[in-house]
């Protein structure tokens, strides 16, 4: 039997509040080949992480994506989009590192495909 994936929501305490940011359905929050300087936990809503025209995930509420820059450091990899109306909240370095550090099961299982 699977096991249930982590709800990363509940790492809120981390998030800057000027780092959550509200997005339209079909809005971009970023492209294949941005700088990629932070990741993402949906708060709300769902995005559509996008390669060459199709669809390879859609993270929902809890599931975080983008977190493979954190990591590598190379540029985003795939279009991420507002799948609905969506909010998001941006984890940057120093708060990834710190989660790392301090919670190992915030480490244990990435939902979404980076």
């Amino acid at each position: 039997m699977p096991t249930a994936l982590p709800d990363f929501t509940k790492y809120s305490d981390f998030f800057d509040k000027k780092h959550i940011k509200e997005f339209m359905a079909g809005d971009y929050i970023f492209r294949k080949g941005d700088k990629a300087d932070c990741m993402y936990v949906v708060l709300e809503g769902k995005v559509a992480i996008d390669s060459e025209n199709r669809v390879l995930y859609i993270a929902k509420k809890g599931d975080i994506f983008g977190d493979m820059a954190m990591i590598d450091e190379s540029p985003r990899s795939a279009d991420v989009r507002a799948f609905t109306n969506c909010t998001v909240a941006s984890f940057d370095d120093y708060a990834f590192r710190f989660l790392v550090k301090n919670m190992p099961s915030f480490s244990i299982r990435s939902p979404a495909v980076k």
